[in-house]
């Protein structure tokens, strides 16, 4: 499986925040950019990028199964026995919020758990779904505006054409229910983005022309790595003994940033505590 998960993208540390065009450092920020991504990840004992995965539980010993990792969305919640059980057989909790810490069958249900063909409750229930970490779910996938300027017949075409000006390299992108990371853009009447499909557990399709182009949006996220990145940036001329400023909090040594990442995780309420 192809994992695309930078919380940002090289034009918001580049030209947003550091104000400049040149790509002499493009190397150096990029491998910033994913170092961070990764620091947050540890830091916060999760992860932040959608992925499609189907993941196998044990029986639990009531009637509300609790699961290991953030669920975003139920594709499947298939019983020991491969059926599937039914969305309205089951609540996903917590309710109207995400991300989902457990699904609990309903009192008023018939369910009950069942072992698998091997007679087995271990890992015999699956659940298909969109794992990772937002607070809003329903807002994560905006319209950017643009759209599919051609259609894409092939699944396994890595170019595609669409609305000029929207789409930036290192964009995680939603095109229906294929996930989409854009390597690279060249701009014209119709930008021309060089992409690789069916990233993060999607399936690469077919597309039709006009199709609306969907961008992964977490901006607490984003703006914390292009900080983080950033503070990293700066200290490798002044690894020590010397103080930088960025977003208002000021930092002497590299260790001070992993400090910063914890501490805007910790304010943001998006530290695993379970």
């Amino acid at each position: 499986m192809s994992i695309y998960a930078d919380y940002c993208t090289l034009t918001d540390v580049r030209t947003n925040y550091l104000g400049t065009t040149a790509t002499t450092e493009d190397t150096l920020l990029l491998a910033l950019i994913q170092n961070v991504s990764r620091e947050i990840d540890a830091a916060a004992a999760r992860r932040f990028y959608p992925r499609i995965e189907t993941r196998r539980f044990d029986h639990p010993v009531n009637r509300q199964l609790d699961m290991d990792d953030d669920l975003l969305a139920v594709t499947t919640f298939t019983n020991g026995d491969a059926t599937v059980i039914a969305s309205t057989a089951y609540d996903v909790l917590p309710y109207n919020e995400t991300p989902a810490f457990a699904l609990r069958i309903k009192a008023s249900s018939t369910v009950q758990w069942q072992y698998d063909s091997n007679n087995d409750s271990e890992r015999s229930l699956s659940v298909l779904g969109i794992w990772g970490w937002h607070r809003q779910y329903s807002h994560a996938w905006p319209e950017t505006t643009a759209t599919l300027a051609a259609a894409i017949s092939s699944t396994t075409a890595t170019t595609f054409t669409c609305t000029t000006g929207i789409v930036k390299a290192g964009d995680l992108l939603k095109l229906d229910s294929e996930y989409v990371y854009a390597s690279s853009v060249s701009t014209g009447a119709s930008d021309t983005v060089t992409c690789v499909r069916g990233v993060n557990g999607s399936t690469a399709a077919t597309h039709v022309i006009s199709s609306v182009l969907y961008r992964w949006w977490q901006p607490d996220i984003m703006q914390l790595c292009v900080e983080a990145a950033v503070a990293k940036f700066l200290l490798k001329n002044n690894p020590v003994g010397e103080t930088v400023s960025v977003g208002g909090q000021t930092f002497s040594t590299p260790k001070d940033v992993n400090a910063f990442i914890f501490k805007r995780l910790l304010g943001l309420g998006a530290l695993r505590t379970f």
